[in-house]
């Protein structure tokens, strides 16, 4: 039975790997698919005075999609990719910011607040806040990495 959610996606683009890449003779530009230097490996979290994130290329469909929406509004992909994040992130604003209040509560501390310190200091937060129970574990597999 077909999902409607998935309605007028390619079914190759629901299986292929999250790091599908284009041939190299492809016009389509890349996205880097190195790690940043600035991370810490124990918690997988981005240095906070960077102000680079490095990401892995979508897997092939998201990428056209990001392609397409880069193509329509005259944007650089790096530039698009940026928007889109933001816009994802503040449309699941309300959904990010009940995992902050989940902890902060955890924590003693007020939402506001531990979102500053996640930001200043998210190695402290992994140590004493979550302490190694992440809402999602990292002995997992995850689709992104």
């Amino acid at each position: 039975m077909a999902n409607p959610s998935n309605a007028g996606v390619p079914d190759d683009a629901l299986r292929r790997s999250p790091n599908t890449s284009y041939a190299p003779n492809s016009p389509t530009p890349q996205l880097s698919n190195s790690p940043t230097k600035t991370q810490n490996p124990k918690s997988k979290i981005q240095n906070p005075k960077s102000k680079t994130i490095t990401i892995n290329q979508p897997p092939e469909y998201e990428h056209k999609l990001l392609m397409a929406l880069a193509c329509f509004l005259n944007r650089p992909i790096e530039t698009q990719a940026n928007a889109a994040l933001c816009m994802y992130l503040r449309q699941g604003q309300d959904r990010i910011m009940s995992q902050v209040r989940y902890y902060a509560h955890k924590a003693g501390m007020g939402e506001y607040e531990l979102l500053d310190k996640i930001a200043e200091d998210p190695d402290w937060v992994q140590q004493h806040v979550v302490q190694g129970n992440p809402i999602h574990p990292t002995d997992e597999a995850d689709v992104f990495t």
